[in-house]
């Protein structure tokens, strides 16, 4: 729902679009419906580049359907939208460990900065603070367990500690 009480259904971003349904039915309606207009603009729709994913949750094995809805596939269990792995269980937790694994490797690779003594504090503490964004980019889109928010919290925890020299 937006801010106002709509109802929204479809998303935009250059050349990608998301549709958003709660039923078979309304992702074909809605699929006749972009490619009418798109028709009217001329523009194709690539069937071989769509992906429909369907949100499943009791699917936890991530059972795969075996049909088409206006020529594009149904059945893929993950897809990567604008940076971001979807996975259609809705679990986070993989992307989560990824940007994890990003920010730790940028962590490391800037050891010489964290060990150089003419570089201040200050500096150093803004610089880790610009890092961290990186775990929770996106992060609107991500059904966050307790367990994952505490993995988040003790990695930054134990990079604080590091870089301040805290220990204990």
């Amino acid at each position: 729902m937006s801010p106002n009480g709509r109802k929204i259904f479809n998303l935009r971003y250059i050349d990608d679009t998301t549709l958003l349904v709660v039923s078979e039915n309304e992702m074909v309606e809605l699929l006749k419906k972009m490619e009418k207009t798109s028709k009217k603009y001329s523009i194709k729709i690539n069937a071989s580049k769509s992906k429909i994913l369907i949100f499943d949750r009791a699917n936890e094995k991530g059972n795969q359907h075996d049909k088409k809805i206006n020529g594009i596939e149904i059945g893929i269990r993950s897809l990567i939208y604008l940076g971001v792995r979807i996975i259609n269980t809705g679990d986070c937790e993989s992307e989560i460990r990824c940007r994890i694994t990003l920010v730790k490797t940028a962590i490391l690779k800037l050891t010489r900065i964290w060990k150089d003594r003419g570089i201040s504090r200050y500096i150093k503490i803004r610089l880790i603070r610009s890092l961290f964004p990186i775990i929770t980019y996106v992060s609107e889109n991500w059904t966050i367990k307790t367990v994952d928010r505490r993995r988040n919290d003790a990695f930054e925890m134990l990079y604080w500690r590091r870089m301040l020299k805290c220990h204990g």
